[in-house]
């Protein structure tokens, strides 16, 4: 199983706010994701089953790598014609898509982060 979490609109600013790009978003600790203020529980992918996106209805077989899951969580792919953007707009987010500094948590309870070349697994 694994569970999509994407940083809040406060976290995702942080990185935006400078000229350069910021990444500390790779300091990210493990409580800091369960930090319901900075990150937010987006979806659940249960590999090898068939997925049924609770926010389109699509049915697809659910991704088995942490590529796939980037892959199959970017906007043109979960919601083309923005069926999620209700579920994006109550959990206070701004995007659709994952990007660099959101979050996966694989079946073996690691998680990992998108990093700005491949995933940084986080520590505790």
């Amino acid at each position: 199983m694994l569970t999509v979490y994407y940083q809040t609109n406060q976290m995702h600013r942080k990185r935006l706010d400078g000229v350069e790009p910021d990444y500390d978003c790779l300091k990210v600790c493990i409580s800091e994701v369960m930090d319901n203020t900075k990150y937010k529980m987006v979806t659940v992918f249960k590999p090898g089953n068939i997925l049924t996106s609770t926010a389109t209805g699509k049915e697809s077989l659910a991704p088995d790598t942490l590529e796939k899951v980037f892959f199959e969580m970017q906007g043109f792919n979960w919601s083309p014609n923005g069926e999620a953007r209700e579920l994006i707009d109550s959990l206070g987010l701004n995007h659709t898509s994952m990007m660099v500094g959101d979050v996966v948590k694989d079946g073996n309870c690691t998680y990992w982060l998108a990093a700005p070349m491949g995933w940084r697994k986080l520590e505790a």
